[in-house]
């Protein structure tokens, strides 16, 4: 299994870094969520393949730190907590 989460990223639309997006391989049962420093959940996904672009409801947040919690099931069926 082969699992990337980069540590920042810039939603600024100029095509570099634009999107928070989990690359890796094996990676079943996915889910992601993404919340801002009061807990508040911004962005979820049970697809790998949708990536968070730095909006809430259709409108780009402010700079800042966001956390995040990742759980899946790799290939040999164990539940791995990110």
């Amino acid at each position: 299994m082969e699992l990337f989460i980069p540590n920042v990223f810039s939603p600024t639309g100029d095509g570099h870094n634009d999107l928070f997006v989990v690359e890796g391989s094996g990676l079943n049962e996915f889910n992601i969520k993404v919340f801002d420093r009061w807990g508040q959940l911004i962005f979820e996904s049970e697809d790998q393949n949708i990536s968070w672009d730095g909006l809430q409801n259709g409108k780009q947040l402010n700079t800042a730190v966001f956390a995040y919690t990742l759980t899946f099931t790799d290939n040999l069926g164990d539940q791995q907590v990110m």
